[in-house]
């Protein structure tokens, strides 16, 4: 190995490659005249930026999500170009804050929120990515020092199942785990993908509490939505002996509660 290095170092000199010897031995002082200056300092604009990194996303994420991603660039950002067309670099916490700052003036909260949340999903990819300079794109992630977009939320009107008819509806059900997941569902008030990420471990029969830890949904097994949804539900009695029935045919067969 030794012997084909000195080789290939011998090939360079003769080819008078000493910027390429430079670049392979960046420690070595008596090189230094031959390395390369780097003159012009990196200038990608946020446009150019973020079509980089939705080929990123579309590499590492879910078609949804770089949809979203996509979405809000076009609509409210590369529709500005004072923002959109701004050296990374250059770009400040007034710059992101006068991009969604009008949408929030305007109420529409959610989409100023969506709008500073893609910025800086931008600025986090750039962190780790060189520009034409060598150094990396950008160094901070200037959203951090805006303030976050407060999204007030009505309090939600919800029109429950009478008796008569959540009665109805599990009658309508074929008696067997059909109709037992949906006296679970309408008895606990458990949001679908907490119901269908129950495993058996998470029933406590003694305790007559159901243990909410883990999701399932068409993405597979996930996290609960956040801490507060990592609870313990008391078990009423129509729903404790569904349970019990239920936990009697998965006994041995799958540790999830709805196999």
């Amino acid at each position: 190995l030794r012997s084909f290095v000195i080789k290939e170092i011998q090939e360079l000199v003769a080819l008078r490659r000493y910027d390429e010897i430079a670049r392979r031995y960046p420690n070595c002082k008596a090189l230094a005249p031959f390395r390369p200056a780097l003159i012009h300092e990196d200038a990608t604009t946020f446009r150019v930026a973020s079509e980089r990194f939705l080929v990123y996303q579309e590499n590492v994420n879910r078609k949804a999500t770089v949809d979203f991603y996509r979405i809000i660039l076009k609509t409210h950002i590369w529709a500005m170009p004072k923002f959109s067309d701004c050296p990374l670099k250059l770009i400040g916490a007034s710059d992101v804050t006068a991009l969604f700052g009008p949408l929030r003036q305007l109420g529409h909260q959610a989409q100023a929120a969506n709008v500073r949340r893609v910025v800086s999903a931008v600025f986090n990819w750039a962190r780790g990515e060189r520009g034409t300079d060598g150094h990396y794109l950008v160094i901070d992630n200037p959203v951090t020092r805006t303030k976050p977009v407060k999204i007030d939320r009505e309090a939600e009107v919800v029109d429950p199942f009478t008796i008569e008819e959540v009665r109805r509806i599990v009658a309508a059900a074929p008696d067997t785990w059909v109709r037992r997941v949906i006296v679970v569902a309408f008895g606990l008030g458990l949001r679908p993908n907490e119901n269908f990420g129950l495993k058996r471990a998470n029933v406590d029969l003694n305790a007559r509490v159901i243990r909410v830890r883990q999701t399932f949904s068409r993405y597979g097994q996930g996290g609960v939505k956040n801490i507060r949804s990592r609870r313990d539900v008391d078990i009423a009695e129509p729903v404790f002996r569904v349970l019990r029935e239920q936990l009697m045919q998965t006994e041995l067969r799958s540790p999830w509660l709805w196999p």
